[in-house]
C-alpha cells in the first residue's frame, strides 16, 4: 500500500443526481415500504465509473435533529505500511470529512478520490460521523458494507464487489 491516493472530495452533481433519484422514488412509489425497498438497493458503498457512491439509511439523525452541516462521511485513508495481514500493529491514517445529502432518514454522497479495495489493494475506509449538540461526534457505521475487515463494530473497506 502506497499512502493516500490524493484529494477525497464531494462529486456534487454526482450526489445531487442521487438525491434526485431519492425524491422521485419517494414521491411515486406506492407505499413506504417499496420506497425503501428501491432505496436500499443504493445503500453501502458502490463503485460508479471513478467514484464511491455512498447511501445510509440513518433516522438517527431525524431523532436527534441533527443539522445538515453536521454530518459527514468519514474517510479513513490507511498511510504506508498498514497490513491486514499483521495482527497487532500501530496504524496511521489521513482522515477526510466529506459533506453528504440528506433526504428525510437517507444520506447520500457521491464521492471522487477514495482508494476502491481488491485482493491485492488495501481500500480506504469510511462511517458516516455526525455531531451531537453537546458537540461529540458519532458514528454510524455501514451494516451494508462489502468488506469489514475490523467486524461489524468498525468502518467498513470500500471495496470493488466484483473484484471478489
Amino acid at each position: 500500500m502506497d499512502g493516500p491516493s490524493g484529494d477525497v472530495r464531494l462529486d456534487e452533481a454526482a450526489t445531487e443526481d442521487l438525491v434526485t433519484e431519492a425524491r422521485q422514488v419517494l414521491a411515486e412509489a406506492p407505499t413506504a415500504y417499496e420506497a425503501a425497498k428501491a432505496l436500499a438497493r443504493r445503500l453501502g458503498a458502490q463503485r460508479v465509473g471513478g467514484l464511491c457512491e455512498v447511501g445510509f439509511w440513518a433516522p438517527e439523525l431525524l431523532e436527534n435533529r441533527v443539522l445538515d452541516g453536521d454530518v459527514f462521511l468519514e474517510v479513513l485513508q490507511p498511510e504506508a505500511g498498514f497490513s491486514l495481514t499483521v495482527s497487532r500493529q500501530h496504524a496511521r491514517f489521513r482522515r477526510v470529512r466529506v459533506p453528504v445529502a440528506r433526504v428525510d432518514a437517507w444520506v447520500f454522497a457521491a464521492v471522487e478520490g477514495m482508494t476502491a479495495g481488491t485482493r491485492e489493494r488495501i481500500g480506504d475506509f469510511y462511517a458516516l460521523s455526525w455531531r451531537d449538540a453537546e458537540g461529540r461526534w458519532r458514528r454510524i457505521l455501514d451494516p451494508m458494507a462489502a468488506s469489514l475487515p475490523f467486524g461489524a463494530f468498525a468502518p467498513a473497506e470500500f471495496y470493488v464487489v466484483e473484484a471478489m
